[in-house]
C-alpha cells in the first residue's frame, strides 16, 4: 500500500515538474518577442559636440520644400512656380540643372508634391494630386520612367490620399498617411496591387484623441532590414521591421508629452521634439528642438541639436547648433566624419553647412 502511494506521489510530481516548465516556456516564448522599452538619458550621448555655422549664399532664388545630397550634388525641391526642382554642385554651390513648373501639363507638378530619395543611382518626383510618381536617375537627372499610384485594384479610381513622407528602397514604398479623419499608420505599396497598412500606433490612438500627438519622421535602412519612426511631439522613436513589426521604442529623457485641447493640439504650448531625420550607413540622425511652438515662434532660441544613434538605438554622439533648422542632410568624408547641411527657411540665403 505505501509503495503504491508513493509511486502515484512520485508520477504527480513528475507531472507537476513538466507542466512547471512547460508554462514557463510557453511564458518565456511569449515574452522574448515582445518588443522593449528602452529609457535613455541625454548624458548617454557623452559630451556635446559644437558646430560652427557657414552660410552658403546661392545666385538663385529658394524656398525650400525638401532636399537631398547625392555624391557631390545637392538636389533641391523649391515652393514656387518655376524652377521647382534645382541641382547644386555642392562644393561650388553653382546650379547645374533646374527644372518643372507648377500646373497640370505633362512635364508640370501640382500642389501636393514630393521629393524621395531611393539610391546613388536614383530619386522620384511624387505627385499626389495627380497620382504620378517620376523617376529620375542620377547623375543625369533625366526622366527615366513614370509610375500610377492606385489606391484599390477593384476601385482604380479611389487613389491613396497624400501622405506626409515616403521612402522607396529596392522598388518598395513605405510611407506615412495622416489625411484620413485622424488617422495615421505607415503604409507599404510593393508597386503592385493595393498599398497595405503595417503599423497602426494603436497604443498611441488609445492615449491621443488627436493623431497630430504622433506625428513623426519616417526613416530606413535597407541592410539592416529596420524602419525609425521619431516623433515630433513624444520625446522617442520606434524601431521596426520592414514588415511593420515593433522591435523597440527608446525613450529620452527628460521626456514630454504633447498637450492636447479636445481633439486638436496645443500647437503653442506642446515641446517639439523630432523635425528631420536622416539616415545612413550606420547611424540615424535626428534634429531634436525640446521647445514649444509659442518659444519657437519667438525666434530667440540660440541651441537645438542633431542626436546620432546606431540602428538598434544606441546613442553615439550629440552635435550641437545655434538654431532650429527644419530639415537637414548629413554629408561623410573621406576620413568617416560628418558634417550637416541645414535649411534657415527664414533667411532669402536658407543653405547653411554646420562642421565642428
Amino acid at each position: 500500500m505505501k509503495t503504491s502511494i508513493l509511486f502515484l506521489s512520485r508520477i504527480a510530481m513528475k507531472r507537476t515538474i513538466k507542466l512547471f516548465f512547460a508554462i514557463s516556456f510557453i511564458f518565456i516564448s511569449g515574452c522574448k518577442d515582445e518588443p522593449t522599452i528602452e529609457i535613455i538619458s541625454e548624458d548617454d550621448f557623452g559630451k556635446i559636440v559644437k558646430l560652427q555655422e557657414e552660410r552658403k549664399p546661392t545666385k538663385e532664388l529658394l524656398n525650400v520644400r525638401d532636399f537631398f545630397v547625392q555624391d557631390s550634388f545637392l538636389v533641391i525641391h523649391n515652393s514656387r512656380e518655376d524652377s521647382l526642382f534645382m541641382v547644386f554642385d555642392l562644393n561650388t554651390f553653382e546650379l547645374v540643372k533646374s527644372w518643372g513648373r507648377t500646373g497640370r501639363g505633362p512635364d508640370e507638378y501640382e500642389t501636393f508634391t514630393h521629393l524621395i530619395y531611393v539610391s546613388p543611382e536614383q530619386f522620384q518626383v511624387a505627385d499626389f494630386s495627380r497620382y504620378r510618381i517620376d523617376v529620375f536617375d542620377i547623375p543625369e537627372f533625366e526622366l527615366n520612367a513614370q509610375q500610377k499610384i492606385v489606391f484599390s485594384d477593384t476601385d482604380p479610381e479611389r487613389h491613396r490620399e497624400i501622405p506626409q513622407s515616403i521612402i522607396t528602397p529596392d522598388g518598395i514604398s513605405y510611407f506615412y498617411d495622416n489625411f484620413q479623419m485622424h488617422e495615421l499608420q505607415i503604409t507599404k505599396w510593393e508597386n503592385k496591387g493595393s498599398p497595405i497598412d503595417i503599423y497602426k500606433f494603436e497604443p498611441l490612438k488609445e492615449l491621443y484623441e488627436s493623431s497630430r500627438a504622433y506625428f513623426g519622421n519616417l526613416i530606413l535602412n535597407r541592410n539592416e532590414e529596420k524602419l525609425v519612426y521619431a516623433y515630433r511631439y513624444l520625446r522617442r522613436f520606434d524601431i521596426l521591421n520592414m514588415e511593420g513589426e515593433l522591435l523597440k521604442t527608446v525613450e529620452i529623457t527628460p521626456t514630454h508629452s504633447p498637450v492636447e485641447d479636445g481633439v486638436n493640439l496645443d500647437l503653442e504650448n506642446s515641446v517639439v521634439s523630432y523635425i528631420g531625420a536622416r539616415a545612413s550607413e550606420n547611424s540615424f540622425f535626428l534634429i531634436y528642438v525640446g521647445h514649444t511652438g509659442a518659444e519657437i515662434q519667438k525666434n530667440e532660441i540660440t541651441a537645438t541639436y542633431i542626436e546620432e544613434f546606431d540602428w538598434d538605438g544606441n546613442p553615439v554622439a550629440r552635435y550641437e547648433l545655434n538654431r532650429v533648422i527644419w530639415n537637414m542632410d548629413v554629408v561623410q568624408n573621406e576620413d568617416g566624419s560628418v558634417y550637416f547641411i541645414g535649411i534657415d527657411q527664414a533667411d532669402e540665403d536658407p543653405l547653411i553647412i554646420f562642421k565642428e
